[in-house]
């Protein structure tokens, strides 16, 4: 495990060319991006903008925000994350203009995470302490479908920083997933919170099925870079396999939204700063060993965008959130390779 950790600090670069005899990487081509072919959606999940909470710029601080994450159930269900109101709008397969059931959240969740949890449970993350001498901490919540708390534990830190996003990962394990893409296990399967020194010795990149791990490098110098490249590797911190993505166009970004298999499904966020607004797509690729899957789609998230929009569901397809205080909340559907 500690060759794995170290493959967080150093550039992957070290690591593909230590093991370039075993295994050569898979190039993928992107070009110049246009931001003018964007993928079409299909709508999963729909709330008016009078059903769901807004901050606007003038209501404060001189932000503005309203819902910037949603869920995919197991079952196919959307789960619209109405932070400002306490609550979860839940959506069944089928039907996207009607809101099935509300879920009460215990805790404010307008800047947290949220996670499904085993027996209809939620998870949400949130933020104790006070701000005059910073003594912050993030803490982890399980509360029942009804909004009453199960437990309570202090998430850990890395080097000083929050572990704040929360994951599902193999065997429906909760991960959180901190600094430089550190994995860290916080519950198990059954709900159950998982200790510190359990929590520290299983620490890593993240885990992938059959005892893999994912890393992830993008090499951007100044600002933005032109590649990044993504690798499996083994317990040894052998490469198995490995991906570098060329783009002509800048690359602000990069991260995994999921692996299905051993196909990593990863987000590249591709910006034309020259334009006003600017112009922000995500280019998701599906990486496969003789093929990659791409979907193109607009950023779509009203004013702050903290929590993740994006999702791959259950079914292999691609979800996104997006939001307006004019036009309301939609989730969309995207099939990828192989999705149903």
């Amino acid at each position: 495990m500690k060759k794995l950790i170290s493959l967080l600090l150093v550039p992957l670069a070290l690591s593909v060319a230590a093991h370039a005899a075993v295994w050569k990487p898979i190039i993928v081509q992107l070009g110049v991006h246009r931001f003018d072919r964007v993928s079409g959606g299909r709508a999963v999940a729909q709330a008016t903008p009078d059903q769901v909470g807004w901050q606007l710029p003038n209501d404060g601080d001189g932000v503005g925000f309203g819902p910037e994450t949603f869920l995919v159930g197991r079952d196919g269900s959307i789960w619209i994350d109405d932070g400002l109101n306490n609550r979860l709008l839940v959506y069944r397969p089928g039907s996207p203009e009607t809101i099935a059931r509300v879920v009460p959240l215990k805790f404010a969740t307008a800047d947290s995470e949220v996670a499904l949890g085993p027996a209809g449970s939620i998870y949400t993350t949130r933020t104790l302490g006070r701000g005059i001498d910073h003594t912050y901490r993030l803490v982890l919540d399980r509360q029942t479908a009804a909004g009453k708390l199960i437990w309570e534990v202090k998430l850990p830190t890395i080097g000083g920083e929050f572990c704040g996003g929360l994951r599902i990962g193999t065997g429906r394990t909760l991960f959180c997933v901190g600094p430089h893409e550190t994995w860290i296990p916080v519950a198990t399967a059954s709900g159950t919170p998982i200790a510190p020194a359990e929590q520290r010795r299983r620490r890593g990149p993240q885990p992938v099925a059959g005892g893999l791990h994912l890393v992830t490098h993008i090499f951007a110098p100044v600002g933005a870079g032109h590649s990044v490249r993504f690798a499996l590797v083994d317990g040894n911190g052998s490469v198995v396999r490995s991906w570098r993505v060329y783009s002509r166009s800048p690359i602000a970004g990069a991260r995994v939204l999921d692996v299905i298999g051993r196909e990593p499904v990863v987000v590249l966020d591709i910006q034309n700063l020259k334009h006003r607004p600017v112009l922000w797509d995500y280019v998701v690729l599906k990486l496969g060993l003789h093929g990659t899957a791409q979907v193109s789609m607009r950023h779509a998230v009203y004013g702050d965008n903290l929590l993740p929009d994006l999702r791959v569901g259950p079914d292999g397809a691609l979800y996104r959130l997006g939001s307006s205080p004019g036009t309301g909340v939609i989730v969309n559907r995207y099939s990828l390779g192989g999705s149903k």
